[in-house]
């Protein structure tokens, strides 16, 4: 603005002077931040310094109380418990023009015993805390109902005398003018007492910091909820076509400001699972990139408000002396998890053979992991098959059967241990080449046939097995009987398979009798 003024006592021509002010004005607040005047007859500059922007003024008491409502409210939303705290006096309120409004506030506050829910509170006081809170207000919105507590600092009234005698000072309401700056600084004993009915949970015996950052458990169900919300907003706003995953939330930290805001650092992968898919068992694609992403989650849960504010993600870089999520890592044959992976792969690969003998773990050759979303075990075990039928308990009485091949397989073990999972991705088994010194008069390829001992008691249990089976099969109302194994080979595989060439018979005993012991060959 360019004005011309006078003062109001001065007469004559020499009386008028010319000025250019600059103002800041922002919904209904302004603020005048530099002038330059200059005196017309002497051609004389008069410079006003220029104001500072963030200077403080004070806040007018209607809106003291509705800020220290607010503040109470905010404090009420942040605490686990649903007793409601007292705004008894606002000690201080002063504002200054920075980025919006921010509010200072000194209020001092006591726990009820009245519900948060309760509109009027006359039940008892205690605890009473000294609460120092930092209110911003941007310009829009009806003010001040917009404004929200940044940040927050209450000790209990005891210790703030204590500090405050410790100082031995004393704020008093002091009046600066001269040049137009305005500075007010309201003294806690120029304030009557406001009574007010809004409160605060509980008090603390310790200062609290709404707005400062508090490191949190990855592993809580808090940060897994909201690392799961965060997740799907990266899926929805990524272009693959596949499903991420998180390997891991490597730090978590929260803040308080009206509401409460996540800082995450998680680990993701993109999947095998299509995003258009309900699939939840969901497994890393091969040579896939590992993503560290920092992402800021804000939470208002008393709105039904959550979204992301900030989302930052890069690969995440290779570490010369630690293992790589994603790269091997040499492990220990005897740790209890890859003894357990071990244990975990001997039951699958008996699950997958067709041996009607369980199979035992020598030893853990060698073992490494890889991490992914979970872990991977790639070992190299040696198995042999034992005397113990799969149907019966394996324990430390089952012993190698005589002339069993000890097979050497590797096998990776994929384990998720948050959701109890394990499943055997790969195996491979090849004859040891400890064979080849117990017994070198054998040369069993994976994979070949080997001729096998008619008598031996395996080939015995396959062909028992076979004429069961067979009975199954055939239309015949009578059982037959095994006369004779003519001959036997056996495949190493994932297992043993048993080639027998059988004569069999039928008896004159029913399929549904009770007992075939005593069946003979029917006439004819």
């Amino acid at each position: 603005l360019m004005l011309t003024v006078a003062s109001s006592e001065c007469e004559g021509e020499t009386c008028p002077y010319t000025c250019r002010v600059e103002l800041i004005s922002r919904y209904n607040e302004e603020e005048v931040v530099w002038q330059n005047c200059l005196d017309l007859p002497s051609i004389n500059m008069v410079r006003r310094k220029r104001g500072a922007i963030g200077g403080f003024k004070q806040v007018d008491d209607n809106e003291a109380m509705e800020l220290a409502e607010i503040a109470a409210q905010t404090l009420d939303s942040i605490d686990a418990d649903d007793t409601k705290r007292i705004v008894l006096q606002v000690l201080r309120a002063q504002k200054q023009l920075v980025n919006g409004i921010m509010y200072h506030l000194t209020l001092e506050m006591a726990m009820s015993d009245c519900k948060e829910e309760a509109e009027k509170c006359d039940g008892k006081l205690s605890d009473h805390n000294i609460c120092k809170i930092l209110m911003q207000r941007l310009f829009s919105g009806d003010a001040p109902r917009n404004a929200q507590v940044i940040k927050s600092e209450c000790t209990p009234i005891s210790k703030a005398k204590e500090v405050d005698n410790k100082k031995s000072q004393k704020r008093v309401r002091r009046q600066v003018t001269g040049t137009g700056d305005e500075t007010n600084t309201i003294s806690d004993s120029d304030h009557s007492s406001h009574h007010h009915s809004h409160s605060r949970r509980r008090s603390h015996s310790h200062s609290r910091m709404v707005g400062g950052k508090t490191k949190q458990d990855p592993e809580s169900e808090t940060i897994k909820e909201i690392s799961k919300f965060a997740l799907a907003e990266i899926d929805k706003a990524s272009n693959s076509l596949n499903k991420q995953k998180v390997v891991r939330v490597a730090d978590a930290r929260s803040q308080v400001v009206a509401g409460v805001k996540y800082f995450l650092r998680m680990e993701l992968v993109e999947t095998n699972c299509r995003k258009d898919s309900n699939q939840t068992d969901c497994n890393p694609l091969d040579d896939t990139v590992l993503q560290s992403c920092d992402v800021v989650v804000w939470d208002k849960p008393w709105e039904k408000f959550r979204a992301i504010t900030k989302l930052q993600c890069s690969p995440v870089q290779t570490r010369s002396k630690r293992g790589v999520p994603g790269g091997l890592s040499p492990a220990d044959p005897n740790d209890q998890a890859v003894q357990e992976a071990a244990k975990f792969a001997v039951s699958e690969v008996d699950k997958k053979s067709n041996s009607l003998f369980s199979s035992k773990l020598i030893v853990v050759k060698e073992a490494k992991t890889q991490v992914v979303a979970g872990k991977n075990y790639f070992l190299k075990l040696q198995l042999v098959e034992t005397n113990c039928r799969k149907d019966s308990t394996v324990d430390s009485s089952c012993t190698a059967a005589p002339d069993k091949v000890i097979q050497e397989c590797d096998v990776v073990v994929y384990h998720r241990p948050w959701q109890n999972h394990r499943e055997l991705t790969s195996v491979k088994c090849t004859p040891s080449s400890d064979n080849s010194v117990r017994r070198p008069q054998r040369d069993v390829l994976v994979g070949g046939l080997s001729s096998a001992d008619p008598n031996d008691a395996g080939v015995k249990e396959a062909a028992k097995f076979a004429v069961s089976e067979v009975d199954k099969k055939s239309n015949s109302l009578f059982s037959s009987k095994l006369l004779v194994v003519k001959e036997a080979r056996t495949q190493v595989v994932a297992g043993t398979n048993y080639y027998l060439k059988l004569q069999l018979v039928e008896t004159n005993c029913r399929k549904d009798s009770a007992s075939n012991s005593d069946c003979s060959p029917a006439p004819d």
